[in-house]
């Protein structure tokens, strides 16, 4: 044999019964020599055990509606100028045209409600109002009255916020059904809003009525958040006030605007309210939308 080819054999074939590099399994990584740096480790193919890990649960295992979460703070100032009052209004007449019976049933529906309720509440007070006068000048208060009052105003919110609740659902894209519109919204805190927001306007209008005023304006959007992002009442009611401050012009401007058609409506015989609340209140929710730098339908 020639000298220094004693020990050098050909390589042997790979033993078919051994796993390959494509049977699941990384390679085992070559033997390191002193003073030579490692070859970088290669990534496990497909199959192997190298996997993403599972997603988290979300916090409290779940809720039968998932309400959006939004970062709190200024508003992106740039969708302000593209916002218009005007705009808002007619798409609230657009949407109101698309699904004119979900929302013309909810208002016959509130009507007929609260009619039901002032009637049974006169019958039951022998037509007595909450306060009056005695025959000697003095001041009655009759409290069967105030029961059916409170009920008549309960009435009212719930059937508000429901309104709400559609108006979010037609600048949303969804469906807008007269029973979708009692859905997705805790009417406890809805209830206990309008209550504190009723305490705060009653004082104000008596501290010479511009300040309650100003409480009506600056609280205006307080069932939005309760309906759209299931706040509790004082929260909603913050939201509302800081929404309302970082957004003065727009929102302002367009709640001039919103009252003018009411006024509108109210002239029309009445039966103008019937489309002039919920177009209001269908453009409210895209004021409320676009100013939160939101997509609308």
């Amino acid at each position: 044999m020639v000298e220094g080819m004693s020990d050098q054999r050909p390589p042997e074939p790979p033993d078919p019964d051994q796993p390959g590099p494509d049977d699941g399994d990384a390679l085992p990584p070559p033997p390191h020599h002193e003073g030579v740096p490692p070859p970088p480790s290669r990534p496990l193919p497909p199959g192997g055990e190298a996997h993403l890990p599972p997603p988290l649960p979300p916090p409290g295992g779940g809720a039968s509606y998932p309400y959006p979460s939004y970062p709190s703070g200024p508003q992106n100032p740039g969708r302000v100028s593209e916002y218009s009052p005007t705009e808002a209004i007619g798409y609230g007449w657009s949407k109101f045209k698309d699904d004119f019976l979900s929302f013309l049933a909810l208002a016959l529906l509130a009507v007929v409600a609260t009619a039901v309720i002032n009637f049974i509440g006169s019958r039951a007070s022998g037509g007595a109002s909450v306060v009056g006068m005695t025959q000697e000048g003095g001041i009655a208060f009759e409290p069967v009255a105030l029961v059916f009052q409170i009920l008549s105003n309960i009435v009212g919110v719930l059937f508000m916020a429901a309104l709400v609740r559609g108006a979010f659902d037609a600048t949303d894209g969804n469906q807008v059904s007269l029973g979708a519109m009692f859905t997705r919204w805790d009417k406890v805190q809805v209830l206990l809003a309008a209550l504190v927001v009723s305490v705060l306007t009653t004082i104000g209008l008596l501290l010479l009525v511009i300040p309650g005023i100003i409480v009506i304006f600056l609280t205006w959007y307080t069932t939005y958040f309760v309906v759209d992002r299931g706040q509790d009442a004082l929260t909603a009611i913050k939201s509302s006030v800081v929404f309302t401050g970082q957004n003065l012009g727009p929102v302002l401007l367009y709640a001039l605007l919103g009252f003018l058609c009411l006024v509108a409506g109210l002239l029309a015989c009445f039966v103008g309210v019937f489309v002039a609340l919920p177009v209001v209140v269908i453009g409210a929710a895209y004021t409320f939308r676009r100013l939160h730098d939101q997509p609308v339908s």
